[in-house]
């Protein structure tokens, strides 16, 4: 019986289907061939210069993308700094008060965009600044 079993575990092993990945990895481009036409002199028709298929297309490579911030929503009309900060910036992120940087004053704000922007926006009329980190944000002259 139990040769069995391991016969009947190590058949689904050896007969299951390969993995298969539902994803495509973007931004890898195939390798350049070893000596293009360029280097031999030959004008490129992909180039902006040659007026091809590519003309006016930039061969720069891609920026990463920048972190996208969670979309802060709501609203506050005079409310105390350390209210709002609470609204705008998600629980995960350490907020600190530094030098100059009063919790109890008062600030409007508008949600709509990334929460840094939106805090940014509500401490700049008090002459505030965000000193930003990995996981927090430091509110200081």
């Amino acid at each position: 019986m139990r040769v069995q079993t391991i016969g009947f575990l190590l058949s689904g092993l050896l007969f299951a289907p390969g993995a298969r990945a539902d994803f495509v990895v973007a931004g890898q481009s195939p390798p350049a061939p070893a000596e293009s036409p360029v280097a031999q002199g030959a004008p490129d028709s992909a180039s902006p210069d040659a007026g091809g298929p590519g003309a006016g297309v930039s061969k720069e490579t891609p920026r990463p993308a920048r972190p996208q911030f969670m979309v802060a929503e709501g609203f506050g009309d005079q409310v105390p700094l350390r209210f709002a900060v609470r609204q705008i910036v998600p629980r995960a992120v350490k907020v600190t008060y530094g030098p100059g940087a009063d919790p109890n004053a008062a600030v409007d704000w508008r949600g709509g965009q990334g929460w840094n922007a939106v805090l940014s926006h509500a401490v700049r009329p008090l002459g505030l600044k965000l000193v930003m980190t990995y996981m927090a944000v430091e509110i200081r002259k």
